[in-house]
């Protein structure tokens, strides 16, 4: 099976979405094993994300389980710098 292409925006943007959660992480002084359970995500993907080593760990349920935890719109984390 071949690796899907992901255009470079829309990487970038993804990239930008896995670095506000990390940084939305630690400004709420949470660890890893914390939010994976708010988020109903293992660590490991988690971890993986906010390291930006792979594109497709979250989905939308763990998306809107960050968004609603921090309060933040899923447009605010995938365009804005929120370090």
């Amino acid at each position: 099976m071949k690796k899907a292409i992901i255009n470079p925006e829309i990487k970038e943007q993804i990239f930008t979405m896995y670095r506000n959660i990390r940084c939305l992480r630690e400004k709420n002084n949470l660890t890893t094993k914390q939010l994976a359970e708010i988020m109903e995500i293992s660590e490991k993907k988690l971890i993986i994300s906010e390291n930006c080593k792979e594109i497709g760990c979250f989905n939308s349920k763990h998306l809107r389980n960050a968004c609603l935890y921090f309060n933040v719109s899923a447009d605010d984390l995938f365009k804005k710098n929120l370090h």
